[in-house]
């Protein structure tokens, strides 16, 4: 009997479609898993930005002791400005 060296051509086609069929249900799960992770993302920079306007909101109205509808845009005239601890 003479020994065997190698893999017949039917062993590596059934490899082959073996890895194939596992292919086939794992890719579409890590698509999924990185459109999820995208969609994560985003929605972390939107809670992001909104926490940034509602900081800005707080330390605009909330230093300053400003109502909303006394929206003003400051803009400093130096020789004419109050010092700041009038503003309290």
């Amino acid at each position: 009997m003479s020994e065997r060296y190698g893999f017949t051509l039917v062993e590596i086609v059934v490899v082959l479609a073996v890895l194939g069929i596992i292919a086939a249900f794992t890719i579409p799960a890590m698509l999924g898993f990185v459109k999820e992770a995208r969609e994560k993302q985003a929605y972390t920079e939107i809670r992001e930005v909104a926490l940034a306007c509602q900081s800005a909101y707080t330390e605009i109205y909330a230093t300053y002791r400003l109502k909303p509808e006394d929206q003003v845009i400051y803009t400093p005239r130096y020789e004419s400005a109050e010092p700041w601890y009038k503003a309290f």
